[in-house]
Formats: C-alpha cells, sequence, structure tokens
C-alpha cells in the first residue's frame, strides 16, 4: 500500500512546474504567522514558522541585496532575533552569520552584529567558528587504513595517543534530516548557508520539487544524493572500472568520493528476503524517479542496481546523526565521561572514513556530532599499532552478552568477537 501510495503521488510534468517546493507566497505566509506568534510573545511557535518560511523561500543563489533574496534574508534575521529571545546563543550566532554574508542596510547590519555580541558574552567567547570545535583541529593523520582478515579494513593508530584527544573530524558525503524535523532544522544539509549553497548546487535544486515523495523513502533519498553528488555516468564508470579487494586498501587514503563509498561493505548475501525484496522495489522507483528529475536518457535496470547497492551499504554503514551541543573540547569530555548522551536523533549521515571504525563492546574512541560533522574523541590511552574501536550501539556497560549480539546481528548482520563478548561466552 505504501508503494503504491508514492507511486500515486509521483509529480507530474505540470505538478513539478507550478507545485515548486520554493514558494513565495507560502514563505510570506509563514513569515506572516510567525510575526503574530512574536506579538504573543510565543517564541517556540514563531520559531517554527519561521523555520517553515526558510524551507519555502525562493533559495539565493547570490549575496546581494535584491528582491529575489528578500524572502529568504527576512525569515533568516527574524529567525536571529527568535534563538536570542530562547536563549540559543549558539543557533543564533550561526544564523547571524549567515545573515552578514548578505549586502545589508547599515542599520540591520549594525543590529545583527550587535546581537552576535550579546550572543558571545551570554556564552563567555571572544570568537565563535562555525565549522571548527574551538581549539580543535582536525587530526585525520592519526590514523592509517590496516586490515585484519575476521573484519577486513580497520583504522590503525600511528602514534600513541591520551585520552579526550580529538582524532578525526569527518564531514559525511551524504545526510538525509527526519522530515518530522523539518519545521526544526536546516532541511537539506544541517549546517551552513556555505553547505546549504552546496547542496543546492549538488543535489537539492534536482529534489526540491519531489520532497513529498523522498520523505517515503530515507535510505533512498540518500542513495538517489549519492548519485546526484558523484554523476550517474561517472558512478557507472567507477563500479566498471572497480578491481581493488578490501586488503588491498591498506596504507591507501580514503577520501571522501563516490569510490570511497562504493568500497564500503553492505553484506549483500546476508539480507533478508522481505528487506531484499522492498530495496529492490525501491530502487526501481528512485532509478524511474531519477531519469524525470535529471531528464537524463540512461538504464533503469542498471542504475536501480546501483541504487540497491548503496541502500544496502547505507544501511550497514550510515550513523546517526544526534543532536550534540558542542562548543569545545572540554564539552566533548565532559559529555562522555559524564555517561551523558543525545536522546534526539535528527538524521543519519554517510561517511567515508569513519565508516571504517570497528565495533567494540568496550570501546576505546567515543563519537558525537556538530552539525553534520562527526567528531571522535579518544577514552582511552591507545597506543601506535593499536586499533581504534567505537561502539555501533550496546555497550557492555548498559547491556548483556545477548541483548548486544542480538542487536549488532539484527542490525550490523556480524557476531562481535571483542575482548569483553569473548570473555563473557
Amino acid at each position: 500500500m505504501k508503494l503504491r501510495h508514492v507511486c500515486e503521488h509521483l509529480p507530474r510534468k505540470r505538478d513539478a512546474e507550478i507545485g515548486s517546493k520554493k514558494c513565495l507566497k507560502k514563505s510570506t505566509s509563514f513569515r506572516s504567522i510567525g510575526n503574530h506568534y512574536v506579538e504573543q510573545k510565543d517564541y517556540f511557535s514563531a520559531l517554527q514558522e519561521y523555520t517553515k518560511a526558510l524551507f519555502f523561500s525562493p533559495f539565493p543563489e547570490k549575496s546581494e541585496k535584491d528582491q529575489a533574496n528578500e524572502p529568504f534574508l527576512l525569515a533568516l534575521i527574524a529567525r536571529c532575533e527568535i534563538y536570542y529571545n530562547l536563549g540559543m546563543y549558539e543557533q543564533c550566532i550561526l544564523d547571524v552569520t549567515d545573515a552578514l554574508k548578505f549586502n545589508l542596510g547599515t542599520k540591520t547590519r549594525h543590529s545583527l552584529e550587535c546581537l552576535k555580541k550579546q550572543c558571545l558574552k551570554k556564552l563567555r567567547l571572544n570568537s565563535y567558528s562555525n565549522d571548527d570545535v574551538k581549539n580543535a583541529e582536525t587530526r585525520s593523520n592519526f590514523l592509517r587504513i590496516g586490515f585484519d582478515e575476521a573484519k577486513g579494513r580497520i583504522l590503525v593508530c600511528n602514534e600513541d595517543i591520551e585520552a579526550g584527544k580529538i582524532i578525526i573530524e569527518d564531514f559525511p558525503f551524504v545526510s538525509w534530516l527526519c522530515p518530522s524535523l523539518y519545521d526544526e532544522y536546516c532541511n537539506y544539509c544541517l549546517l551552513s548557508l556555505n553547505n546549504r549553497k552546496r547542496s543546492w548546487s549538488l543535489y537539492h535544486k534536482n529534489e526540491c520539487d519531489y520532497f513529498n515523495v523522498f520523505k517515503y523513502f530515507s535510505i533512498g533519498q540518500m542513495a538517489a544524493r549519492i548519485l546526484m553528488i558523484a554523476g550517474i555516468q561517472n558512478a557507472i564508470s567507477i563500479e566498471n572500472d572497480s578491481t581493488l579487494d578490501l586488503s588491498d586498501w591498506e596504507g591507501r587514503s580514503f577520501p571522501n568520493d563516490y569510490a570511497s563509498i562504493s568500497s564500503l561493505v553492505g553484506h549483500q548475501t546476508e539480507i533478508s528476503y522481505e528487506y531484499l525484496c522492498t530495496f529492490t522495489c525501491g530502487a526501481l522507483l528512485l532509478s524511474k524517479l531519477l531519469q524525470q528529475m535529471l531528464k537524463e536518457n540512461f538504464d533503469c535496470h542498471l542504475v536501480a542496481s546501483i541504487i540497491l547497492k548503496l541502500m544496502l551499504i547505507i544501511k550497514i554503514n550510515a550513523f546517526a546523526i544526534s543532536d550534540d551541543k558542542i562548543e569545545n573540547i572540554k564539552d566533548l569530555n565532559e559529555r562522555h565521561f559524564s555517561g551523558s548522551e543525545s536522546e534526539l536523533h535528527i538524521g543519519h549521515g554517510l561517511y567515508s572514513i569513519c565508516s571504517l571504525f570497528s565495533h567494540s563492546c568496550d570501546p576505546n574512541c567515543y563519537q558525537l556530532f556538530k552539525g553534520a560533522k562527526m567528531i571522535v574523541v579518544t577514552t582511552k590511552q591507545i597506543k601506535a599499532g593499536e586499533e581504534a574501536m567505537i561502539s555501533y550501539g550496546p555497550n557492555y556497560k548498559v547491556a548483556d552478552y545477548r541483548k548486544r549480539q542480538k542487536k549488532l546481528k539484527d542490525v550490523f548482520n556480524f557476531q562481535c568477537k571483542c575482548f569483553i563478548c569473548e570473555k563473557q561466552l
């Protein structure tokens, strides 16, 4: 029934022409409703309406002061003030930073700069960087790709690393936001205006008219985005030329590109018939949808086979992105050692190098998120040559042996043989 419902709601050509997701009338209407809530001092409701206004506003192609950008900019500035009134100072800074990239009037620019200073004062910071954790730098040179006969590719430390160190920061090749949270978070990248521009040019300008269809797919939407980012013909070429065994990757670089993503393990031979049947139907439908969206002539069955492969890779390797509130390295350490974890999963991301982390029920590393950026921190001292490992969910402190093994087998299709599991067997 669900598949039939999706098929019935595939947009016809005329629907796509007149029913674009970007709608100036809707954006203006939601902003007006938000203004009404502000007058009533109902800031939470106003926040949702202003976010909807941003969702529907025509995308700003250039940072120039003109009528085309006005709906987006008015909603963005209005949301800045709401974030400040709600005490959400970090989010306010992000919006102010984006707004200041436009050519604003002198009075408006001065007001936003003052608002940003007030937020920094509240956070007790002198400055704020959107793309980096304060006082931290990317440290992927701490790790190299190794190979284990039982596990396949693993990540090995190049040097002794003490506990509490960031060993890698990685942005997803592709990410997906839960549709139920479109009113609260950026709906297609989870990040700043610069990243929204990149997302728009790579895939969102194509999928925007089809959001009401894509929301039924989740994993399928991520797979379609991967093909739009990589380019369908390029993906076909890489699939045809791929000859590397997993052991051949040892010591190699692992860039955030399609070739790396395509090499990830999907456990295709171990998936249940029910999953395989559902994914296959979805892949065929998505292939036809991509053909309609991109107006390209390609072999739908061939592209569907690639989508199916990507969906299985995503199922096994994608990380649940949580709404972690990270401002500095101290927060990273306190978050883990206090045992607190964010309960709100806002979406999923597929990361190239981070997908190579093995699972342990007693891991020596811990992952957190700043927007869509994944940050991996050591929780123990790790010696040079030892493997860096994370937990895929259950660990021995919160789940017994049977529960851990069942979840890992059901979700990731493997039996854990880490030191703790072998000891408890």
